[in-house]
């Protein structure tokens, strides 16, 4: 079960870091929910609260960004 979750979270993270290069698929979100379960697969131990955190308010702040950038031209 754990190496399919850990196979699952890489998959989004590279899905993520492709949704980087196109516009159609949420980079960022995708990259984060990847990090939050390789996370989970390892029982936090590796990641732990902190370092989730850290990459849920980097990840907010790339979304929001992208979306002002939109409104704004």
């Amino acid at each position: 079960m754990t190496a399919l979750l850990v196979i699952l979270a890489l998959a989004l993270i590279a899905v993520g870091t492709a949704g980087i290069v196109y516009p159609a698929l949420p980079g960022l979100a995708l990259m984060f929910a990847g990090t939050w379960l390789l996370a989970y697969a390892g029982g936090y131990q590796i990641y732990g609260a902190g370092i989730l955190w850290t990459v849920g308010l980097i990840s907010l702040g790339g979304i929001l960004a992208d979306y002002m950038a939109g409104m704004l031209g």
